[in-house]
């Protein structure tokens, strides 16, 4: 399913997520235009966070990926820093298959 209403967490946050992930887009301009002259998407998990920056290109101009365990206000971007360790990289591959999923599902 594309979207989970948030309305059963407000009465009860505890309750346990229905997903593993959560993703998101950001468009430049916001609102219908065309050409987007910038758009990022994101996926996350419970520890990990991935950025796909995109400038006037459909593939990703820029990566970013971020261990929010270790580094909860993203000061260390694991992409830039050397090659991924074994679970990073597994990680990584899970939650960009997320975002190329949804990217598949567009018009």
């Amino acid at each position: 399913t594309d979207s989970i209403s948030l309305v059963p967490y407000f009465g009860q946050p505890e309750r346990p997520s229905l997903r593993s992930w959560v993703y998101t887009e950001f468009f430049k301009p916001n609102g219908p235009q065309d050409p987007y002259y910038g758009y990022q998407r994101i996926a996350r998990d419970d520890r990990y966070k991935v950025i796909w920056r995109y400038a006037l290109s459909w593939t990703p101009t820029s990566i970013e990926f971020y261990d929010l365990l270790a580094d909860p206000f993203e000061t260390a971007d694991l992409w830039l820093s050397g090659p991924l360790g074994l679970e990073q990289q597994a990680a990584y591959d899970v939650l960009a298959a997320e975002i190329e999923g949804m990217v598949a599902q567009l018009p």
